[in-house]
């Protein structure tokens, strides 16, 4: 059990004390860990032995805290040498204590429950057995470096709300609202060029070429050069506790589901950013869903900007994506 003291309002102490209980009565012994630094939990993902991490070749980490907590663990289990093993034999899960709370809120909408940390523990106590299968996706940037996702990729406005809302993190998801606020009164312009894998195309049948490489020129690409309100390619249907961004994304389709918005106006944007809690932007004419599972994103202008990889910074430049159908196990 890792705890991210400092996730969201900072309660997540509160949030375990509160829900230890139920693991107890589950029959679930827990070791607790408290992360008391920057890439805490990836340095425990990365550095814990085997025999720490499985017990009778199985292992359940659960983490109170926000999708960055466990994109931190993701990353940590990624660079270890048993890797692969690793992920087959472990299972994962979330209770919210962050601010965003993107996948937490996916696994209890998807069992029609409150967004609510009881809720969350009641059912990681019930089904730690039988977890479901969760795509993963990995991004390569322009850096050459590998990022793991769970849960988005952000560039455009939402990026700029997403990180540039880190100021407002007292406030914990009220932030995205006020820094939603601040980029409807001062839009940026982004143009770039997006390619992606058509729905009925599968990966292997044409594979995404090295970043360095031109996405080849047939009728399974297709390729978009535009400026852009935002893109924000989704794993799950919620990207925090009050964004439905992505209504029919499910866990292990193995898909991404491109939201995709060309550069709009003040007042639709604005509608735009209230339209997310109850996925009302699926309505809007200017949004585009798009089923892919390999993308390639080229900003052209600005040379500078924001990337997203789970709420998580990554190199402004050319980047790609290719979905790993259901590679993480989820207590869902």
């Amino acid at each position: 059990m890792l705890v991210n003291p400092v996730g969201g309002k900072g309660e997540a102490l509160q949030i375990w004390k509160k829900v230890a209980p139920i693991f107890e009565q589950g029959g679930l012994r827990v070791k607790l860990l408290v992360t008391d630094h920057q890439n805490h939990g990836l340095e425990f993902a990365r550095d814990t032995g085997r025999e720490d991490m499985l017990e009778n070749e199985k292992g359940l980490l659960v983490v109170v805290g926000g999708d960055g907590m466990l994109h931190e663990v993701v990353c940590g289990i990624t660079e270890r040498t048993d890797s692969v093993d690793l992920l087959e034999k472990m299972s994962f899960g979330i209770i919210p204590g962050g601010s965003g709370n993107g996948l937490a809120k996916s696994v209890l909408h998807a069992n029609n429950l409150d967004m609510d940390p009881i809720n969350a523990a009641f059912i990681i106590a019930k089904m730690h057995a039988s977890p479901r299968r969760l795509d993963t996706a990995t991004y390569t940037t322009c850096d050459g470096a590998s990022h793991p996702s769970f849960l988005s990729f952000e560039y455009g406005t939402i990026a700029d709300v997403d990180i540039g809302s880190e100021r407002f993190r007292c406030i914990g998801s009220a932030r995205f609202t006020v820094e939603g606020i601040c980029r409807i009164f001062a839009p940026r312009r982004y143009r770039g060029r997006l390619s992606y894998l058509k729905e009925d195309v599968e990966a292997g049948q044409s594979p995404l070429p090295p970043l360095s490489e031109p996405i080849p020129e047939n009728e399974s690409w297709v390729t978009v050069e535009q400026d852009w309100c935002l893109i924000w390619p989704m794993n799950v249907q919620w990207a925090a506790g009050d964004a439905r961004v992505a209504p029919d994304a499910s866990f292990d389709d193995g898909k991404l589901t491109i939201v995709a918005v060309p550069k709009i106006g003040r007042l639709k944007m604005a509608e735009l950013m209230l339209s997310w809690e109850d996925a009302s932007h699926s309505k809007m004419k200017d949004v585009e869903f798009i089923k892919t599972s390999a993308f390639r994103l080229e900003p052209v202008y600005p040379d500078t900007g924001v990337l997203a990889v789970d709420g998580e910074v990554v190199p402004f430049g050319p980047i790609q994506a290719q979905v790993n159908a259901g590679m993480l196990r989820l207590v869902s």
